[in-house]
């Protein structure tokens, strides 16, 4: 509310709203832009409550992951032996997480993409070429 003040009446920036506020100018930014939303007039209704700063629920996924999540996640990734590419996101919509807390957890159980590659056999063709390069230049 403080930090509103400063930006509207005292015609502080962002920045310094949030300075003297303790809050970061996002914040502060994201307080101004909700309250002014919500429909504050400061001619028709100059008097502020803390209620226009109440944050509201989030209808975003939930960021936590906690062990019992973690241990889901990893259960299921380890049991995908049929269909090895999943993508984060695709683990996220499965068990209703946003894709960062995915990432997060993945780090956490020590869990990183790895792409099995194997080198092709020379042809026979080719390893004679070598060989007799080979022996040809063997000094």
């Amino acid at each position: 509310m403080q930090a509103f003040i400063l930006v509207v009446y005292c015609k502080k920036s962002y920045r310094e709203a949030g300075k003297i506020a303790g809050l970061s100018h996002q914040t502060v930014r994201r307080y101004c832009q909700k309250v002014i939303a919500d429909g504050f007039d400061i001619v028709e209704n100059p008097s502020l409550s803390d209620q226009q700063f109440e944050e509201g629920k989030s209808t975003r996924c939930p960021h936590t992951c906690t062990t019992k999540l973690d241990k889901q996640l990893a259960e299921y990734v380890r049991n995908l032996k049929t269909r090895r590419e999943v993508t984060l996101d695709m683990l996220g919509h499965e068990f209703n997480i946003v894709r960062w807390t995915v990432v997060t957890a993945m780090k956490k159980l020590k869990m990183w993409k790895v792409k099995p590659t194997k080198k092709p056999k020379l042809m026979k063709e080719m390893m004679a070429a070598r060989l007799k390069f080979f022996l040809e230049h063997k000094n």
